[in-house]
């Protein structure tokens, strides 16, 4: 398809406003959407990205007092 949609990394509404404030999305086609709300490795590995990417300005207290998770 090519048409995407915005994919906030953490989710929640709490974690997707977070998300949003930090820039922690993607723009990612349906399929892949879906699949990163099914679980697994796609959403496991954007978790990770988001959080080292939020950890190259805060530390990884700070992410998981915002995100209330380790996801490293």
């Amino acid at each position: 398809s090519p048409y995407v949609e915005k994919h906030h990394l953490f989710g929640g509404t709490r974690n997707r406003t977070n998300s949003d404030q930090d820039g922690l999305w993607v723009w990612i086609c349906r399929t892949h959407h879906e699949e990163t709300h099914r679980g697994g490795a796609l959403m496991d590995y954007l978790h990770n990205r988001g959080q080292r990417a939020h950890e190259e300005t805060h530390t990884r207290k700070e992410f998981m007092e915002r995100y209330g998770k380790n996801y490293l």
